[in-house]
């Protein structure tokens, strides 16, 4: 914690009130998973962060395609902070500028995540913020967004009294990923919020590309690699179609591979696959439609019957 007159890269406090600072150096990633790169994304967020001022850049693709990933994975790489927030519509001004709040009988200034992503990049020199879900927020809160990542690049704080701006030489990333607006439970982004992004989408991965997904998490096992995979493009084509609402991703088709390792070490290959096959494919359906559906392409690409259950109640 710290004083707000003590920190650089601000204009001067009106008054002196004790802040809830950021740690850079928790922000710094130590684990982050294999990224396999399909479209040069990572050379593309490197140019944004490398550029003079930073570009913002917004990833807009389906679920589990990695655009959260390939902005961990450039943080990882050149080893400096990642600040991440998970957006919503319940994201509120104080989320994202800062609010009072009582420490024991004091009330502090506690930094919202746009005023704290300016601190940690002035204190290590280059930091990354990536607003998860970005199309979640409401359009009021949208409009809070506009001033950092135009001409302006500041946060203004007037509770406070204060401008948070970045220091000379200091660079600060502003990325942000949104799933497409035909996805449930999301807002349009503002034209002016949209007109402030570069944007690069993020489709499904080729078939080559997601073997290479596969194998970078330890799947050796083309054959079943390339069954997966055929699942997955059928469930995209069937949610094209209106047949069902959930489509396998790259993330499922890991996931699914990880499992039925561990399933493995227990069961025999082929009840492993059917009980992975059960719990993390067919699981993820709940209308009883589209489980047949599932269930019979299940069938058609492994030879294999899974949920015996859903034939009876199709045969009633």
């Amino acid at each position: 914690m710290s004083k707000l007159n003590s920190i650089p890269g601000e204009v001067a406090a009106t008054s002196e009130i004790e802040i809830i600072a950021p740690n850079p150096s928790e922000y710094i990633p130590v684990n982050v998973p294999p990224f396999v790169d399909t479209n040069n994304q990572t050379d593309i967020i490197k140019l944004h962060l490398e550029a003079e001022p930073p570009q913002p850049l917004l990833f807009i693709g389906y679920k589990g395609t990695g655009k959260t990933l390939a902005f961990a994975s450039v943080a990882y790489q050149l080893k400096i902070p990642i600040i991440q927030a998970d957006l919503s519509e319940n994201t509120k001004r104080g989320d994202l500028i800062g609010r009072f709040i009582l420490r024991g009988s004091d009330v502090v200034y506690q930094l919202g995540i746009l005023p704290s992503a300016i601190l940690i990049a002035n204190s290590v020199g280059k930091a990354i913020l990536v607003l998860e879900e970005l199309n979640a927020l409401t359009p009021q809160m949208q409009k809070v967004l506009n001033q950092i990542l135009d001409w302006r690049g500041q946060v203004h704080a007037p509770e406070i009294g204060k401008i948070f701006r970045l220091n000379k030489g200091c660079k600060l990333l502003i990325g942000a990923t949104s799933n497409p607006s035909n996805y449930g439970g999301v807002f349009e982004i503002n034209e002016d919020l949209r007109s402030r992004f570069a944007t690069l989408w993020f489709d499904y991965p080729k078939k080559e590309d997601e073997l290479k997904i596969l194998h970078a998490y330890g799947s050796t096992d083309d054959n079943l690699n390339e069954l997966l995979i055929r699942l997955a493009v059928e469930t995209r084509k069937a949610v094209d179609r209106n047949e069902i609402e959930y489509a396998l991703s790259p993330r499922d088709l890991v996931r699914f591979t990880q499992i039925m390792k561990i399933y493995t070490s227990k069961f025999t290959e082929e009840d492993a696959l059917k009980k992975t096959l059960e719990i993390v494919v067919l699981g993820k359906y709940e209308d009883i439609d589209e489980r047949q559906l599932i269930a019979r392409r299940i069938e058609s690409i492994f030879g294999l019957k899974i949920g015996e259950d859903l034939n009876d109640s199709e045969n009633r």
